[in-house]
């Protein structure tokens, strides 16, 4: 006898990765956030000083030359200068508290065969990367009671009836099912 997995449903767990046990049908909701004031705009000086970057980092994604260009023309409200440069506006978007997720860089190199003659740089060259775990990152953004309704957050695996996968997003994928922090295996008997 043969055993076919035909569900995998994905459940609430708590820290430790034990299932969270339901109270009146429903799953107890997490802690609230820390209310902010109206007025924070943290690590930002003002709403001013928000908006641009969000419009010159997210929107428009001007380079760092075209932003030395453009602050010395920009001025807030009161005649003050928004941003020096683009590395004061970059300093500004990294000092974000992103619930506690800190920056990490690593560095990597080519590690490869290398020919004997004519070897690209990019063989030989170091590069860094500077990031933030992206699993934090979407931990933070799922427990956010903002994006409640906003989409769908369990991990699951479609297949048609040839067993063919299907995928959607990235709930569909290996790395979600595989993060998921505890999963409910429902099996059937083939017959």
């Amino acid at each position: 006898m043969s055993i076919n997995i035909k569900h995998l449903i994905a459940i609430p767990c708590n820290e430790h990765r034990v299932p969270l046990q339901k109270i009146d049908g429903l799953f107890p909701k997490p802690p609230p956030p820390e209310p902010k004031a109206v007025d924070d705009w943290s690590p930002f000086e003002s709403e001013d000083h928000f908006i641009t970057a969000e419009f010159l980092y997210c929107q428009a994604r001007m380079s760092a030359a075209n932003i030395d260009t453009l602050m010395p023309l920009v001025t807030t409200r009161q005649g003050k200068f928004l941003f020096k440069d683009h590395r004061d506006l970059y300093d500004a978007i990294n000092a974000f508290d992103i619930e506690g997720v800190p920056w990490q860089s690593s560095s990597f190199q080519y590690d490869g065969k290398i020919p004997d003659d004519q070897v690209p740089e990019w063989m030989t060259a170091k590069y860094e990367i500077h990031y933030r775990d992206p699993r934090d990152l979407i931990r933070n953004i799922i427990s956010d009671t903002m994006f409640k309704h906003a989409f769908d957050y369990v991990p699951y695996q479609e297949f048609d009836d040839n067993e063919d996968r299907h995928y959607e997003n990235l709930m569909s994928g290996d790395w979600a099912f595989h993060q998921a922090a505890c999963f409910v295996l429902y099996l059937s008997s083939a017959r």
